[in-house]
């Protein structure tokens, strides 16, 4: 009787073109690749892999630039909201002036309208009015009743701007009312950020708005 003869265990590995490029990674990048496994068996046959398809190629190509896109818009979401805990902090610097703003909208332009506004309402804060235009925008403080300013037509209606207004209740009892002329068209500067200077600006002057003849 011959003897019996068992065949030899093989193991055959096989590799396909997405494996390949798999494995090429991983090792490039440090993790296991193809010369770190461990094969079990005697022998190991590898079947050649065909070239990635062009139209394979084309597809990872534009997931890799669909990533890269959400991953800028992320950096750019979390520099956002950076910027505006830092501003809610009070940290934030002073907004400064868009420089491509029409000239009737500027700076030096939108004061001597406000002052115009003033000398026709002297009413407005008793006389007493706080224009700030040093930051941008331009800004009125007032305290007292803020009914003359709802009649002043010329501080309600400053062509060209959008106003925000903001009220709130002093130590003394009385009222601080707060107006931002925000120039229409004004595409430089964040809305979130102007709300948050707006709100940082407001409580600074709420500060200054305490009376100083008030006895201890």
């Amino acid at each position: 009787m011959l003897p019996l003869e068992i065949p030899r265990a093989r193991t055959i590995v096989v590799i396909s073109a997405c494996s390949a490029a798999a494995f090429g990674l991983g090792f490039a990048s440090g993790r296991p690749g193809p010369r770190d496994l461990t094969l079990v068996g005697p022998t190991v046959d590898v079947v050649p892999c065909s070239p990635a398809s062009p139209v394979t190629v084309r597809t990872a190509n534009a997931e890799v630039g669909e990533e890269l896109a959400r991953l800028r818009r992320a950096l750019e979401d979390s520099e956002l909201a950076c910027r505006l805990r830092i501003a809610s902090a009070g940290g934030i610097e002073p907004l400064p002036w868009p420089t491509e703003l029409p000239e009737p909208l500027g700076r030096s332009a939108m004061l001597a309208m406000l002052e115009r506004g003033l000398e026709a309402c002297p009413d407005v804060g008793g006389g007493d009015v706080t224009v700030d235009c040093d930051e941008y925008p331009c800004a009125l403080y007032f305290t007292g009743s803020a009914e003359p300013y709802r009649s002043c037509g010329g501080l309600r209606a400053v062509p060209g701007t959008s106003t925000a207004m903001a009220m709130a209740g002093t130590d003394d009892g009385g009222t601080i009312t707060g107006v931002w002329y925000v120039p229409e068209g004004d595409t430089d500067t964040p809305p979130e950020l102007l709300s948050q200077r707006r709100l940082i600006r407001f409580q600074q002057a709420q500060e200054l708005s305490v009376p100083t003849d008030v006895g201890p």
